[in-house]
């Protein structure tokens, strides 16, 4: 995974996790499914689109369209398959995150 290079955009990627993180496991991505609210996915993955694409990650944004059609065919399986993709991929974010370190470099070994 090749994060940004903005130096802002990486100062943020993490605050970026963690609101995914929680969105997809604990409030927007429950309660859209809970409910069954088509309005409420077709909104998710608007969002997921803008999001995703904003932060450096473009890869969310396929997916993101893809809640979007999940929402205008009723398609909760293909969605549920969507969200889980999206889930690694802030996991990756992440890990790219501790790899390179919050400006895009290779954390060094020797600071204390």
């Amino acid at each position: 995974m090749r994060l940004p290079h903005d130096p802002t955009v990486l100062e943020l990627l993490p605050i970026f996790c963690d609101y995914w993180e929680h969105n997809f496991d604990v409030d927007w991505w429950p309660r859209v499914r809970t409910t069954r609210s088509l309005e409420g996915l077709r909104h998710l993955g608007h969002t997921v689109v803008g999001s995703f694409g904003q932060f450096g990650v473009p890869e969310g944004a396929p997916l993101g369209q893809a809640l979007m059609i999940c929402a205008r065919d009723g398609d909760w399986a293909a969605a549920e398959r969507h969200t889980e993709t999206l889930r690694e991929l802030v996991r990756q974010v992440r890990r790219a995150l501790a790899e390179e370190g919050p400006n895009g470099e290779a954390p060094a070994d020797d600071i204390p």
